[in-house]
């Protein structure tokens, strides 16, 4: 396994009210298998800086290669910027960069989380964004949307379901399935299954996440190309 990335940067933990300083940090691994016979490994990392009481910044670091294949990898770093709109919902704003063998492109986007919302009782967690993403100083670019969701079914187990739709230069969809346990002293491990439609053949992919979360950990989640369309 190639050098992991593991990222700091400044974020609000979404359900409670944030408070000045920093907040805690997100770091994980993230490797994703594709069908193509190749697997993807993304490194990330992410902190919690509270500006005010309300008004927070957030950073992400990362950094993704591939096995299997001569892709070659990129290192990616990101921004946000958000407003606790109360104890239970935030919005913001994002930026991001990648360094890729083929160029280097940014990622531009508004965002919103809350997690006020509830199924049969049991706590639901939902996640948004539209995002524009171009090459730099190249014609490639696409615009697109995504949402996730987590159900928190025990109170170490959550469900999750991820949707995603790019448009222009990428006419790719996404939809994933999966399930996240939380081993204990901020270590978890989850599952995820992917299918993304794309023209003239889809491609599966099969997922296994490990995250170490500090403190309240980040807000919002990263916005590269390997979160949008993990394997791929």
């Amino acid at each position: 396994m190639k050098t992991h990335v593991l990222a700091i940067g400044f974020s609000l933990a979404a359900g409670a009210v944030s408070a000045q300083g920093f907040q805690g940090a997100d770091v994980g691994m993230d490797l994703t298998r594709n069908t193509g016979d190749f697997t993807q490994g993304h490194y990330h990392g992410s902190a919690t800086y509270g500006i005010t009481p309300a008004l927070i910044t957030q950073v992400d670091l990362g950094y993704t290669d591939y096995y299997g294949v001569s892709f070659g990898g990129s290192r990616n770093v990101g921004a946000h910027l958000g407003y606790q709109l109360s104890p239970t919902a935030a919005i913001g704003g994002f930026w991001g960069f990648e360094d890729w063998p083929q160029g280097n492109y940014q990622a531009y986007g508004i965002e919103a989380k809350t997690n006020a919302g509830a199924i049969a009782g049991n706590p639901l967690t939902l996640e948004g964004y539209l995002v524009n993403y171009s090459q730099n100083g190249g014609n490639y670019s696409f615009t697109g949307g995504g949402i996730d969701a987590g159900l928190q079914v025990s109170p170490a187990s959550t469900v999750n379901l991820g949707l995603f739709s790019g448009g222009g230069d990428l006419d790719n969809d996404r939809v994933s399935i999966g399930v996240n346990y939380a081993v204990g002293n901020g270590l978890n491990v989850g599952l995820e299954a992917g299918h993304v439609f794309q023209p003239g053949s889809d491609e599966n992919t099969l997922g296994l996440n490990l995250s170490y979360k500090l403190g309240n950990g980040s807000t919002f989640k990263e916005r590269t190309f390997s979160s949008f369309l993990p394997g791929l």
